[in-house]
């Protein structure tokens, strides 16, 4: 399974107050299929400043009322704003069961490109894959989980691939 997701489409979702813009601490991110070989499109994102769980289950309850039966998605990953698992969260969902040697492959949005500091992969999702720069040529592989990206994500646009170094599929 070769299932390429895009993570440009969306964006960490924030909201204007007095004070300024608020970004907000939960997000969860369903991804739908990638047709043809092409990047897969966010079917829904949901954010919330109660919990993860909130966040998920309003990422859920908005695709049900799409048509999606999000029982069969798995969680893949979850990005962090921050080194250690701090800050902003997304956990992002795939459509097309868990991760296998093959794995998905991610295209970062600005937010994350300019935020992304640590990764904890979900059930077989053990590696991550990052490649960046004009020519996508520079690139580094982590074991996840993976609480310190170091200098590699600073500010360059990367995409990522996610997968599992055991599980065939």
């Amino acid at each position: 399974m070769v299932v390429a997701l895009t993570l440009a489409t969306y964006g960490h979702a924030q909201a204007v107050t007095a004070q300024g813009t608020e970004v907000m601490p939960y997000c969860s991110t369903l991804m739908g299929d990638s047709p043809d070989g092409e990047s897969s499109r966010v079917v829904v994102e949901h954010c919330s400043k109660v919990s993860r769980a909130d966040a998920v289950a309003g990422m859920r309850a908005k695709a049900h009322t799409l048509g999606y039966d999000t029982r069969q998605s798995q969680a893949l990953i979850i990005l962090y704003e921050h080194a250690y698992y701090g800050g902003a969260s997304n956990v992002v969902h795939g459509d097309d069961g868990v991760c296998d040697k093959s794995g998905y492959r991610l295209d970062f949005n600005d937010y994350w490109t300019e935020n992304l500091s640590s990764v904890q992969g979900i059930a077989t999702c053990d590696r991550l894959y990052l490649l960046r720069g004009d020519d996508w040529r520079i690139n580094k592989r982590f074991p996840l989980d993976a609480p310190l990206l170091g200098s590699f994500d600073n500010n360059i646009n990367f995409r990522a691939q996610v997968y599992s170094s055991y599980h065939d599929g």
